[in-house]
């Protein structure tokens, strides 16, 4: 059985301004298409491949950290500033292969492996208020803008071959 628990600190520094804390366990799953044990082999194309799923994928972990500063402005307006930090253990990883014997010699081979742990870390700043002093037609339109800066790095299988400290894929720094 696995618990997912979360526990949120908030503690009032002034009348407007809060400190926010908060961790939290989270479990994404595989892919259902990436956990059926198939495979295609394809011979017609420019290199030839065998896309294989991978039944032995588990759920990827993660222990998920933050600390907001917030202050709330009257007019129903809020300014954040935070970091955030992110553990995973058994993250998934898609893995490319050229076979270099048998009968599918020079074939590239696809298929999603867990690896052994990456992580996450940011600051984010936001800002959110109501125009509350724009005429009645307008009153409620509001601003709202949001800035992350993450940085990742990730830890390979050994099958990768790989021992440098690289950049979890799709994570964009801004």
């Amino acid at each position: 059985i696995n618990l997912l628990p979360s526990v949120q600190l908030q503690y009032q520094i002034q009348a407007n301004t809060d400190l926010r804390s908060n961790y939290g366990r989270g479990m994404p799953r595989p892919n259902f298409q990436d956990i059926v044990p198939t495979q295609q082999i394809d011979p017609n194309t420019s290199i030839p491949s065998i896309v294989k799923d991978n039944p032995a994928l588990v759920a990827t972990k993660a222990n998920n950290y933050d600390i907001f500063v917030e202050h709330f402005f009257s007019g129903l307006g809020v300014a954040q500033v935070g970091f955030f930090y992110k553990a995973l253990t058994d993250p998934i990883y898609n893995t490319t292969t050229t076979l270099t014997s048998g009968q599918f010699s020079g074939y590239q081979v696809k298929q999603s492996v867990n690896g052994p742990s990456a992580h996450i870390a940011g600051i984010e700043l936001a800002y959110q208020q109501r125009l509350s002093f724009l005429p009645s037609l307008f009153s409620g339109i509001g601003v709202n803008g949001n800035y992350s800066y993450t940085t990742s790095q990730v830890v390979f299988p050994d099958a990768f071959g790989r021992t440098d400290s690289a950049a979890l894929l799709r994570q964009a720094p801004n």
